[in-house]
């Protein structure tokens, strides 16, 4: 199985997300630093991890809505 993942800062910090074949698997609330979020995944996920930011545009638009105030509703994979 690949494992995809991304990090973003946000106005709380910065978080991460993970995604597996069949869909997000994993969401890191907002650290304080990208290294923590980085450090966390990939002793997680230490063989599998691929950075692919451009996989989670609508997870990452979810959730930087979220953060606004906004409601949380994520997209459903496939």
């Amino acid at each position: 199985m690949e494992i995809r993942y991304t990090c973003f800062d946000t106005q709380f910090g910065w978080c991460g997300l993970i995604k597996g074949n069949s869909g997000l698997l994993r969401i890191f609330l907002p650290e304080p630093e990208k290294a923590s979020i980085e450090d966390k995944i990939h002793s997680q996920y230490p063989l599998f991890s691929v950075y692919a930011p451009e996989d989670f545009l609508p997870e990452k638009e979810a959730l930087g809505l979220y953060f606004s105030g906004g409601s949380l509703v994520f997209p459903v994979s496939p």
